[in-house]
């Protein structure tokens, strides 16, 4: 983050805005691994950040994720002004449903009953695949080896090439009884590109989809589903961040959703906000 800041500095702006939770953003798409990380204090961030204001003579508004007084974590901001002083902090007062949901917890049982092994599944989907000449790529729940895992599916006109099990969970996907996968999210080779494909909560890991594209994925493919979070401003934030294409698919609820990002961040298709739509676009090619 200190890095972009000083990238933006180069312009000489009067106020540099960052992103919601733009620190420590790597590990937020994991409870466990917030726990777990090694992050510096906020009293150490904030001087941090002011120092950048102090030297780039701006102000900074940051959203960052701090800690209570009970160090429990929460999703706040500051403006800081040109000489470091913090000038204001807010928090929310009532949490974003992404945030929230680390303390939340669908049903366990809704969801195993709805987990399902490969072999029950992929023959019909490679026949619509096979049928329709697409690739296909969609995520379910699982069972395998005694376990329930989140798994994204990619299907060749009639070939599963790729199957991938979401790596990091939400605590909810935890409670309901989810194991996650040991692989990270692949680079897929297809005859339309290499393909990144992501599931769930991994797309809200930004260091997730930037390692997708340094191994060579031209465009990246989000099976969303429910993230508790908007879909489109974050395929968007992901393609401008990475400089590849995005295409992403959430449920059809009101912060779910479909969208087709350009490389240069451009909006090529969306769905309605609640509605059960397909949206269509056409991607310039990039084959690597």
């Amino acid at each position: 983050m200190l890095r972009r800041i000083d990238d933006a500095a180069a312009e000489r702006p009067r106020l540099i805005v960052a992103p919601e939770a733009s620190c420590p953003a790597g590990v937020l798409g994991s409870p466990e691994a917030y726990a777990r990380a090694s992050l510096r204090g906020d009293a150490e961030v904030l001087t941090m950040l002011g120092d950048r204001a102090r030297r780039h003579a701006c102000y900074l508004a940051v959203a960052l994720v701090l800690r209570d007084p009970s160090g429990a974590p929460q999703n706040a901001a500051v403006l800081i002004a040109p000489g470091d002083a913090v000038m204001a902090r807010a928090t929310e007062r009532r949490p974003a449903s992404w945030f929230a949901a680390w303390s939340g917890a669908p049903s366990p049982q809704r969801w195993m009953t709805r987990a399902v092994t490969g072999a029950e599944s992929l023959p019909l989907l490679e026949a619509l695949a096979a049928e329709t000449q697409t690739i296909l790529a969609l995520a379910l729940a699982e069972r395998g080896e005694g376990e329930t895992y989140k798994t994204a599916y990619l299907i060749d006109r009639g070939t599963t090439i790729a199957a991938h099990r979401q790596s990091c969970l939400s605590a909810a996907e935890r409670a309901a009884g989810f194991t996650p996968g040991a692989m990270p999210p692949p680079v897929v080779t297809t005859a339309i590109g290499r393909l990144g494909l992501l599931v769930g909560v991994e797309g809200l890991v930004p260091s997730l989809m930037a390692g997708l594209v340094e191994r060579g994925a031209t465009l990246l493919v989000w099976c969303a589903g429910d993230v508790g979070a908007p879909i489109e401003p974050l395929a968007h934030a992901r393609a401008i961040e990475t400089g590849s294409a995005v295409i992403a698919a959430g449920i059809a609820a009101a912060n779910g959703g479909g969208s087709i990002i350009d490389a240069g961040g451009m909006v090529l298709a969306t769905t309605i906000a609640g509605e059960a739509m397909a949206a269509l676009a056409t991607l310039m090619a990039d084959r690597g």
